[in-house]
C-alpha cells in the first residue's frame, strides 16, 4: 500500500514539474521573498535561486563559477559596488530523472520478475517450484501456467 502511495506521489510530482517546465518556455515564474535579497524564478526550462548579499560586511569578493550541462553555480556574481549575487541554476529535467526513477523500476519489476521465474519453471505468482507439473495449474495459488 505504501509503495503505491510513494509511486503515485513520485509520479504526480513529476508530471507537474513537467506542465511547469512547459509553461516556463512561454512564460516566466518569479517568487521574491519580502526582503528582497532571494528570488526564485523557472524561466526557459530551468529552476534558478538567486541570493543577493552585501560583499562589504564579508571578505567574500571573489567570483567562482562552475557550470556543466545547462546547470551552474555563481558564486560572488560581482554587479559593481558593494552587492553580490550567488546564483544556482538548475535544468528541470534533472529533478525529473530523479523523480521518476523509482516508478520506472516499480513498473518494469513486475514483468522481469515474472519472466524470471518463468524461465526457471517457477509460478509466476508465488514462486512455487513447477518442476514435473503437467496439470497446467500450481498446487500452491492455483494460477494457471
Amino acid at each position: 500500500m505504501i509503495r503505491k502511495v510513494i509511486i503515485t506521489t513520485l509520479s504526480f510530482l513529476a508530471v507537474v514539474i513537467i506542465i511547469v517546465g512547459l509553461l516556463s518556455i512561454w512564460i516566466s515564474i518569479e517568487v521574491k521573498r519580502k526582503d528582497w535579497r532571494t528570488n526564485i524564478k523557472i524561466e526557459e526550462g530551468r529552476l534558478v535561486i538567486g541570493h543577493w548579499y552585501d560583499a562589504s560586511s564579508t571578505n567574500q569578493l571573489s567570483q567562482e563559477t562552475w557550470q556543466w550541462g545547462g546547470m551552474g553555480i555563481v558564486y560572488g556574481l560581482d554587479l559593481g559596488g558593494p552587492l553580490r549575487h550567488n546564483i544556482i541554476c538548475i535544468p528541470l529535467w534533472l529533478p525529473l530523472a530523479l523523480l521518476l526513477i523509482y516508478p520506472s523500476y516499480a513498473v518494469i519489476r513486475g514483468p522481469l520478475r515474472r519472466h524470471r521465474r518463468r524461465k526457471k519453471s517457477l509460478c509466476a505468482n508465488c514462486a512455487y517450484n513447477l518442476t514435473g507439473n503437467v496439470s497446467g495449474i500450481c498446487p500452491e495459488c492455483g494460477e494457471r501456467i
